[in-house]
């Protein structure tokens, strides 16, 4: 993520980090942000590896004293039978990897939550077995407003995708699996959810930031994200974003990572593919397809070297310092 005009590195969204901390502390003001909300984050089934399952139960805010909700119990159920049932940790989650029934299209989350049932409902992804591709969100496919992402309203009105990324996105999943990466906080979930497909881009998974430290050190979140989510599902190969701190993260992660930004290389390091647009990083998929979807000659590639087509860029004249 980045701040419409200041360069962010690998310290992570300074602008945005801030903003929605500011949000969350007036929130955390407000008495009908007290109680704690269930959410539970979406899934995926790729061939016998056992799906990853999450429920969070936190109060609203990232400053909420005591926000995460620690042994409550929830239940979690897919095509109609219990799956699995325990309590929530100190970080008010309940994680388990299990096996889903063949035609589950939804899991569902149950707790009681102040003397009241509460449910949640996650999606269930049908993957097959090809290459990941992780993007950011905001300054990567979003224009982002941020006074209407942080609003109490339900839809982001204000945002906009960036120029050709929806139908860059869309010729993407055609050839590979899509899921979103963003150091947005676990508050713009469903908000987040709603406007990619409002805007039209293909639909996935979305992993969201738990903490304040993560919303303000998104190199670090991600990166330790990405060492979690890798194990599970190691044809995550492939990262777009747009900062130092995104090619910083799925450099160390052992991954191609792509940036599409307008500044110079300096910055982001030697292993990033540098695209000023979507229509580059469209042009880069296409002049790479036969190796970037095929997941093991990928990895042979990023773990042995070897040659990589990249867009050319016309040669400009700098501009003479006065």
């Amino acid at each position: 993520m980045a701040d419409n005009g200041m360069r962010l590195g690998g310290f992570g969204m300074v602008r945005i980090g801030w903003t929605v901390c500011a949000a969350m502390v007036v929130c955390a003001a407000v008495g009908g942000c007290q109680s704690p909300a269930l959410t539970v984050d979406d899934t995926v089934i790729m061939g016998d590896v056992e799906s990853p399952l999450r429920a969070v139960v936190e109060k609203p805010g990232l400053t909420q004293p005591g926000r995460h909700v620690k042994g409550l119990e929830v239940t979690l159920f897919a095509g109609g039978r219990e799956i699995h049932r325990g309590q929530t940790d100190e970080n008010g989650h309940l994680e388990v990897h299990a096996h889903l029934p063949a035609k589950a299209e939804v899991f569902e989350a149950r707790t009681v939550i102040d003397g009241k049932d509460v449910r949640a409902t996650g999606r269930i992804h049908r993957w097959p077995q090809r290459t990941i591709v992780l993007v950011d969100i905001d300054e990567t496919i979003s224009n982002t407003d941020y006074q209407t992402l942080l609003s109490g309203k339900a839809t982001d009105v204000g945002s906009t995708p960036l120029p050709h990324s929806v139908e860059a996105m869309t010729e993407i999943a055609r050839r590979f699996n899509v899921a979103y990466l963003t150091a947005r906080p676990r508050e713009l979930l469903d908000k987040t959810r709603r406007w990619i497909k409002s805007e039209g881009f293909p639909d996935g998974p979305v992993l969201t930031a738990d903490t304040l430290g993560d919303v303000i050190g998104q190199g670090e979140y991600k990166l330790r994200t990405l060492k979690h989510v890798r194990k599970v599902f190691p044809n995550i190969l492939i990262g777009i974003g747009n900062t130092a701190g995104d090619a910083d993260a799925y450099g160390q992660s052992g991954m191609l990572t792509v940036v599409v930004t307008k500044d110079n290389i300096e910055g982001f390091g030697l292993h990033g593919v540098l695209a000023r647009n979507w229509q580059d990083i469209r042009k880069f998929f296409d002049a790479n397809l036969d190796v970037l979807e095929d997941p093991q000659r990928l990895r042979t590639l990023l773990k042995e070297g070897g040659m990589i087509r990249r867009p050319l860029y016309p040669w400009a004249k700098r501009e003479e310092k006065k």
